[in-house]
């Protein structure tokens, strides 16, 4: 009995291991808000890609670009009566130890902030 709850244990701790490893691989991510409150459906794409995403109804978004090839990127955000924002890093690595957070002070004002993860 106590070789199964060893086992059992040791095959949980493994699986939850290779669950956090994998949960942020190849995922950019990030946030867009405005004064505060999280902007809902807002587009975020890879430019020159057909990799993008919706902002979540917090506001959250990933773009997974594990399958991205190219060395520099840049995200465009684009929202209707919004200026569009562009965020670029010299590579892709720089991008996915960066969560992005765009915030709208106005329809035509804007601040981004890169932070390491």
């Amino acid at each position: 009995m106590k070789s199964i709850l060893l086992v059992t244990f040791s095959l949980l701790v493994s699986l939850s291991t290779f669950a956090q490893n994998a949960e942020g691989d190849g995922v950019i991510n990030g946030k867009v808000s405005e004064k505060g409150d999280a902007l809902i459906g807002v587009t975020a794409f890879i430019e020159g890609s057909s990799i993008g995403a919706f902002t979540d109804i917090e506001g959250n978004f990933e773009l997974d670009v594990s399958s991205y090839t190219k060395e520099k990127i840049t995200i465009k955000f684009t929202y209707v009566g919004y200026k569009t924002v562009r965020v670029s890093f010299d590579s892709v690595e720089e991008a996915l130890n960066t969560f992005i957070f765009v915030e709208y002070k106005k329809p035509k004002k804007f601040t981004v902030t890169k932070t390491p993860e």
